[in-house]
């Protein structure tokens, strides 16, 4: 499960201005560095696969990304 914007005593408040963006951007800082966050890639295709990568997204069959390899490898 990824993490969220925490709320609560010294995590970013729900809350619109300056103050909620550099604490937003600060969280988001520390867990860019930290490696926390993960992309959820679903599936992978050969560029020759492209229709079956289509279609598999059109049928809502992956919950994430799917990546489509255009470069042999």
């Amino acid at each position: 499960m990824r993490p969220v914007l925490q709320r609560g005593p010294g995590r970013c408040q729900r809350t619109a201005g300056p103050a909620h963006s550099r604490c937003s951007i600060a969280q988001l800082t520390t867990w860019l560095s930290t490696d926390p966050l993960r992309h959820n890639s679903a599936a992978r295709f050969l560029l020759s696969q492209m229709v079956e990568a289509h279609e598999t997204v059109e049928r809502g069959l992956v919950a994430g990304n799917t990546i489509v390899n255009v470069i042999a490898g």
